[in-house]
């Protein structure tokens, strides 16, 4: 936790993210170099729903990972983070004594406990407001994040189909898909898994489309580019 006095660093936090992407972009290739839809090979393979799975899971991790990040930069803004470039956002109010007190002043609990509770920073439309509050213009929040809150909200539906099975997360998931896919409809059983492994015909723009990248890929450079606007 940082201490009064001596504020925080931020630099770290998006180094680390950015080595989760990096690690998960390798279990993804590995996984997917030994799929097989026959295991009983010769050569040791894993079953492709199998291996579909753990892209499923690293992706639900990448996502985790994202909204810690986010939580963890803006609590360290609060008590006064500078970049190693330079860059400090404006506060709006006197920067906090500490990490801890930044929790206490986000959640409006003076007895709030980060070792045991979390903020929650599954939508992006709450992280934008919660940036507002404290940060002049939510910045830098809200310039990096807004203009990409419709695919993080996809993402996150998909994060959500993957580790639940309700109605609601599974019909989320298929409308998402849909839109994803520029399609009317998916064939039965398509999982999380099946549109990572997609090409990214859209959303993207044209490079991830000429590149011929899937929209795992395409969610790992976005969170990477992301992660770079809120530390600079």
């Amino acid at each position: 936790m940082g201490k009064a006095g001596r504020p925080p660093k931020v630099d770290h936090l998006r180094e680390s993210f950015i080595k989760d992407i990096a690690s998960t972009r390798s279990l993804v290739a590995k996984i997917k170099s030994v799929a097989a839809i026959n295991p009983n090979s010769s050569t040791p393979r894993i079953h492709v729903r199998h291996a579909q799975r753990v892209v499923e899971l690293a992706f639900m991790g990448v996502v985790a990972s994202w909204e810690d990040f986010l939580e963890q930069v803006l609590v360290r803004y609060l008590a006064g983070a500078k970049t190693d470039s330079g860059y400090q956002p404006t506060l709006r109010m006197g920067a906090t004594s500490g990490i801890s007190h930044s929790y206490e002043v986000i959640m409006g609990d003076p007895k709030f406990n980060p070792y045991k509770n979390y903020i929650g920073f599954g939508s992006p439309n709450d992280v934008i407001n919660a940036a507002k509050l404290f940060l002049d213009h939510g910045q830098p929040f809200q310039n990096v994040i807004h203009p990409k809150i419709e695919t993080l909200k996809n993402a996150v539906r998909i994060r959500n189909r993957t580790a639940h099975s309700s109605s609601k997360c599974i019909t989320d998931f298929v409308d998402t898909a849909k839109k994803m896919l520029g399609q009317d409809k998916l064939r039965q059983s398509y999982r999380p898994a099946d549109l990572l492994e997609a090409k990214a015909e859209r959303g993207f723009g044209n490079s991830a489309k000429d590149r011929g990248i899937t929209y795992f890929e395409a969610l790992m450079e976005m969170y990477e580019d992301l992660a770079k606007g809120i530390v600079p």
